[in-house]
């Protein structure tokens, strides 16, 4: 018995022509803008490591790239960095824009700790409602349980946000103080804690 190897027929080629252009298209289209995302991207990582450029250089590089869309949290990342150094009339307007780009960041990417409590301390900052800033305080601990590094900035906005957390939240914050108060790098940074804030005192009982 003979196989075929003839070539598929006229309809089916032209849509196997028309799958293939379409995924080499859509390859394209991600990789130049990876491509645009790079500087960007770049500036962020010189923030992380303390290295950050100057704030005319920040500038310089949101407005020229901070509009793509492929780099959400670097965007933010930047924003949220660049409020501490503009002067207090800017302030708001920074930080609404940090949080803009992180949202749509975390809608892309949602299994980020850090980001989700960045994204509470810029709501809180802003006055938003306590219900919605407790929300993304509680998906911090969602996603991050255990985060010995976060954990005294958790702490303090738990406090300032304590009349609004879930049964579920209040547990995670109960746990996370137990652990900070045992913690050796964060043990002496609780007590301090306990003094300005004493209500903390009673999630480690």
């Amino acid at each position: 018995m003979m196989v075929s190897d003839s070539k598929p027929a006229g309809p089916v080629r032209w849509l196997l022509i028309g799958m293939s252009a379409l995924l080499f298209g859509l390859a394209v289209a991600r990789g130049l803008d990876a491509f645009a995302t790079l500087p960007i991207k770049r500036a962020a990582s010189l923030v992380e490591r303390g290295q950050a450029p100057s704030l005319a250089a920040l500038e310089k590089t949101i407005i020229r790239f901070g509009a793509a869309d492929a780099a959400p949290m670097a965007t933010a990342k930047l924003y949220y960095f660049m409020s501490g150094l503009v002067p207090e009339a800017q302030r708001a307007e920074i930080r609404l824009q940090a949080e803009k780009h992180l949202s749509r960041g975390l809608a892309l990417r949602p299994v980020t700790g850090v980001g989700w409590l960045t994204l509470t301390r810029l709501r809180q900052m802003r006055g938003a409602p306590g219900e919605a800033t407790t929300g993304s305080l509680e998906l911090s601990y969602l996603v991050s349980p255990i985060a010995p590094e976060r954990a005294l900035d958790r702490l303090r906005l738990a406090a300032v946000l304590s009349a609004f957390l879930s049964p579920e939240g209040q547990v995670a914050v109960q746990k996370e103080a137990r652990r900070a108060m045992r913690h050796p790098k964060n043990r002496a940074g609780f007590a301090v804690l306990v003094e300005k804030v004493p209500s903390v005192a009673r999630w480690a009982e």
